[in-house]
């Protein structure tokens, strides 16, 4: 009943209506105007206090905000040497990224604040984001920053600032009513709802359930090599879980009810794959555990899945494997269909035990070397 008070709470505000054409960029233009606006400037100033936690010698004509430029979503700089004050990164039908954030920072090294406004607050490597100085704040925090408005706004900028509050505050809501529903018994493979669809935040709430499955793995996967994340395709969400080897990597990727075994390569080109799917198949590694084959190769516990590894020895093109080709690498797999009745938990185990099967075969190798 929560979350359908919620979600009939978004769906009756203009303003979130209106925000779901251009998502992030929405809210960075919110905040663009709040600190382009001599009336609003003062509210402007105050957020940023209370999302930095510090006191700000801003004055509205001696500063400039920017937006959407070296992809930062709002930069604040001084106005008479341009040196940035404040880089703001708003994520919100996006899970945050290390890495991205990283190279956005690595532009401007020196600012003084680098905040992280975000729906989803917890994220795989959030302590190492933090560790470079990010700020991570939600939405809710910006809900609050708000809750007092200076005198300036005229009545019509009021009913907007009101407004934008009072969406944030149910978006953020239901963020947390989400959350709270994923948990290891709980089926892996979910129904469409069709209140969030009507809502167009369907995507949001596939990007959360796997950014959760990413949190609960990486607590249970402790090695130095294994790298577990998150994306979004094809209006699915997608897991990774990435074990570095020599040369290459192997991947298990969830997407949608599809579990994948891949191989990956980088700058190579997409003429080598055959040679490229002979060498791995013939490596000692993926051999011993039977990760990749021609011949039935094993995906764990056989009760999680459909009959049936793809493609088909059977299929027109006669390929053994599947085969995706990106910018700079190839991506090699096969794959398995993941039955209706799987949960959370039982695909978490699976997942923990092949990639400890991998591990052990990766540190006798070494070893060996």
């Amino acid at each position: 009943m929560i979350m359908e008070n919620l979600l009939k709470a978004l769906n009756r505000s203009p303003l979130f209506c209106l925000s779901l054409s251009s998502k992030e960029l929405f809210h960075s233009n919110f905040l663009w105007w709040l600190g382009n606006n001599e009336r609003t400037f003062p509210l402007f100033k105050q957020i940023m206090e209370k999302l930095t936690g510090q006191s700000l010698s801003w004055d509205y004509g001696s500063i400039s905000v920017g937006r959407e430029k070296k992809h930062f979503d709002l930069c604040v700089r001084e106005g008479t040497t341009s040196r940035p004050l404040l880089i703001l990164e708003n994520k919100v039908k996006s899970i945050p990224g290390f890495r991205q954030l990283e190279d956005y920072q690595s532009e401007e090294p020196h600012a003084d604040n680098y905040v992280l406004l975000t729906l989803i607050t917890d994220f795989p490597k959030k302590d190492k984001v933090e560790e470079k100085g990010w700020k991570v704040c939600s939405y809710d925090d910006l809900y609050h920053a708000m809750e007092v408005v200076p005198i300036g706004p005229t009545a019509y900028e009021l009913e907007l600032i009101n407004d934008y509050r009072t969406f944030i505050h149910s978006l953020q809501q239901l963020v947390q009513q989400w959350k709270g529903k994923v948990t290891v018994d709980k089926l892996f493979m979910q129904e469409r709802n069709s209140e969030i669809e009507e809502c167009r935040i369907n995507d949001l709430y596939d990007k959360l359930r796997f950014c959760q499955l990413a949190l609960m793995l990486q607590e249970q996967l402790n090695y130095t090599d294994v790298e577990v994340n998150t994306d979004y395709s094809n209006q699915s969400g997608i897991l990774n879980v990435t074990i570095k080897c020599r040369g290459y990597e192997l991947m298990i990727q969830i997407q949608g009810n599809s579990y994948r075994h891949a191989c990956v390569w980088k700058d190579r080109k997409r003429e080598e794959c055959d040679s490229l799917w002979n060498f791995i198949l013939k490596d000692d590694k993926v051999s011993s555990i039977n990760y990749l084959s021609n011949s039935g190769a094993n995906f764990g516990c056989d009760n999680l899945f459909t009959k049936g590894i793809y493609p088909m020895k059977h299929s027109q093109k006669g390929k053994l494997y599947n085969m995706f080709v990106g910018k700079n690498y190839l991506f090699l797999y096969q794959s398995r269909q993941l039955k209706k009745d799987v949960t959370i938990g039982q695909l978490i185990d699976n997942i923990c035990c092949e990639v400890e099967n991998i591990c052990k075969e990766e540190e006798a190798e070494t070893l060996e070397r």
